[in-house]
């Protein structure tokens, strides 16, 4: 299979996703304090001038190449309703495919994954110019921790808990937040819900994300 494909097909696959739901704590906070008044009023006590440096993933060449090896040709099976077995990835193989796979180098160096138990979260750090010109020069930097699973082929995340410049976020904002699937967009995706249907499970447990696939499509 060409590079190509196989960079196509990762990049809709599962840690894709957890990219999609991480970013969008981004959009909720814009939306919830009202564009306008988030660069005037509030900008102020919820971004910075400067960007916050995230850690480095601690791995070899050699060890980057296999985990990204790894995922990829899990994602190529998937895609292609083969078996394939359990997909495990520790918080530092996400942050190596994160910060080395081709197709998630937008996203390097503006989240750190975390895992703790049954919790994934994750530091981040995004220039909002990126997103909005209104932005320019401000920076978003602070933390979320997420429930995750998948249930009748949909996948689950809801945020419990947003930090931004080390400002929990008020209780009126996260009472609503935190009830909606944050993968709603992901679920409607006609590139990522496919893949969702394939997928038997996703956990989180003892600091590993574990991604078990359906055994024949049904």
């Amino acid at each position: 299979m060409s590079e190509e494909k196989k960079s196509g097909c990762f990049k809709y696959l599962v840690i894709g996703c957890a990219i999609i739901v991480i970013l969008s704590v981004i959009a909720a906070v814009v939306v919830f304090f009202g564009a306008k008044s988030f660069v005037s009023g509030m900008a102020g006590k919820y971004t910075e001038k400067t960007p916050r440096t995230l850690p480095v993933p601690v791995a070899s060449q050699q060890e980057s190449d296999a985990v990204i090896k790894r995922a990829d040709e899990f994602a190529d099976a998937i895609k292609q309703d083969k078996p394939a077995p359990e997909l495990v990835l520790s918080a530092n193989d996400i942050n190596i495919l994160i910060n080395k796979h081709p197709e998630l180098k937008k996203a390097a160096g503006m989240v750190n994954v975390e895992i703790e138990g049954d919790k994934i979260g994750g530091q981040l750090s995004v220039p909002l110019g990126e997103f909005s010109s209104m932005f320019k020069g401000q920076y978003l930097n602070g933390s979320a921790a997420f429930r995750t699973s998948i249930e009748s082929g949909r996948l689950m995340v809801f945020a419990d808990s947003v930090e931004v410049r080390g400002e929990k976020l008020p209780e009126s904002f996260m009472k609503s937040f935190g009830s909606e699937n944050l993968a709603d967009a992901a679920n409607k995706d006609p590139k990522i819900a496919p893949m969702l249907q394939r997928i038997e499970s996703i956990s989180v447990r003892d600091g590993s994300v574990h991604v078990i696939p359906k055994k024949k499509l049904q």
